[in-house]
């Protein structure tokens, strides 16, 4: 047997038992064992992204200080100290398997000197690596079958870390798009409050002119009697109403960010905007669990309110700001529990819910019933009670489970808030619920 210089290999003459070894200071391994250090090493040593002036970033480097750490961690018995680590990784850098980020050639084990694996080092097969492969191929069908085990690894790190990166930037713009939405919803209410201020004002004024104008000459009266015709005209809550619904380009349809990875379904990783079938699919429930969890709260909570406090759970008006909070902290996963929601207030947290059946890409009543359910509803007044069911109920039995559980639950619990009793204020919280859930519940398919 003879000793290879360069490579630092044993190998035995024609005949002989082959018997390699790669020598690393005090340590001998076999080529599969030198395989499986390398392999080990390039896994479990931690890599790093450093910057070196003009140069740039370089990433996945090794310290020199995590290399001395892992060969004593791993070979106590033949690496006892630090300089029987500098010897290892000294030979590691005279073979060529390393490549040190600097001017010296040395091996170090500090902190702040950096290493490279070379191509030697990622490209290293052992001999049992190389069995499979036949004597009788050509040379050219081997290097690809020897490239692809090293390539594999390499790739799939390099898809998980995508994917990681993916992640994050769906987060990051589903964070911007709610934050863009509340600042034009506050934007929208300030112009709403100062075109109000600015018509009481001009009210005020025309009122104030009316009664003075009155005080000259008769022949002024008549002015004064035109003016306050005006005056009268002039009804600040009707005017907004109407240069809204003129002026308006639309319903409030948010369009939420999925994270859709490869070969899972979004319902694993977030609730607002997947379709309520691929939620039971994760869930295994009969309801998906936000509105199973909203509406259990709000109906154990409400049986102890006074009929005004259970009416104003819906009705009331929050802040878009507090809805998204209460959102972007249980749109994190699949699981919605009642201690999250018990933090916030119950109006929050119906309008949360309303904002989830509006993100939801298919509405709980689909949209090719839109048009039939209105003509039904239209003409209920030419047919009985009992026919306009049988109509409704023959609409509705082609809807999937998910949505007709979905509907059930949720009507379920706004009957036992509005009680049974006739009085103005549950007629009153009728009317505002159906204007509100009306939209929400059944909307017709946009045209763009």
């Amino acid at each position: 047997r003879r000793l290879i210089a360069d490579g630092g290999a044993l190998s035995s003459g024609p005949g002989e038992l082959d018997v390699a070894s790669i020598v690393l200071g005090n340590v001998a391994l076999t080529r599969h064992e030198f395989h499986v250090m390398l392999q080990r090493m390039q896994t479990e040593v931690p890599q790093h992204d450093v910057r070196f002036g003009i140069l740039g970033t370089f990433r996945g480097l090794i310290s020199g200080e995590s290399l001395a750490g892992w060969w004593c961690t791993n070979y106590p018995t033949v690496v006892r100290g630090e300089a029987d680590a500098t010897a290892v990784g000294q030979s590691m850098l005279a073979q060529g398997f390393l490549r040190f980020m600097g001017r010296r050639s040395l091996f170090q084990s500090r902190s702040n000197a950096y290493y490279q694996w070379k191509r030697p080092a990622l490209d290293f097969q052992s001999d049992d690596d190389t069995a499979d492969v036949s004597d009788d191929e050509p040379l050219g069908n081997r290097q690809a079958l020897l490239g692809r085990a090293v390539s594999y690894e390499r790739a799939r790190r390099e898809a998980d870390e995508a994917s990681k990166i993916y992640r994050t930037s769906v987060l990051r713009a589903e964070v911007v798009r709610t934050g863009l939405e509340e600042q034009l919803t506050n934007y929208l209410d300030c112009m709403e409050v100062w075109e109000l201020n600015r018509l009481m004002h001009a009210k005020s004024t025309l009122a104030e002119y009316a009664r003075i104008a009155k005080r000259p000459v008769a022949a002024e009266l008549a002015i004064g009697d035109r003016l306050e015709v005006y005056e009268e005209s002039v009804k600040p809550p009707q005017d907004i109403q109407w240069g809204i619904e003129a002026y308006g380009t639309g319903r409030f349809t948010p369009h939420p960010i999925l994270f859709r990875p490869h070969a899972l379904s979004p319902a694993e990783f977030q609730i607002f905007g997947v379709p309520l079938d691929e939620q039971l699919l994760v869930s295994h429930k009969p309801i998906p669990l936000l509105p199973a969890k909203a509406l259990s709260l709000i109906a154990k909570r409400a049986r102890e309110m006074s009929p005004e406090d259970r009416y104003a759970i819906w009705t009331s008006r929050v802040l878009l700001r507090n809805i998204h909070e209460l959102r972007n902290s249980v749109n994190r996963g699949p699981r919605v529990t009642l201690s999250m929601l018990r933090e916030y207030d119950l109006p929050v947290v119906a309008n949360v819910l309303m904002l989830y059946l509006l993100e939801l890409p298919l509405p709980l009543c689909p949209e090719e019933l839109h048009g039939p359910l209105r003509a039904l509803y239209s003409a209920r007044c030419e047919k009985s009670s009992v026919e306009s069911l049988q109509a409704v109920r023959a609409l509705l039995e082609g809807i999937s489970y998910a949505h007709i559980a979905t509907m059930q639950a949720l009507f379920s619990t706004l009957r036992e808030i509005a009680g049974s009793d006739e009085s103005d204020a549950r007629s009153e919280f009728v009317r505002a619920v159906c204007k509100r859930l009306g939209p929400v519940v059944m909307r017709a398919k946009e045209i763009v």
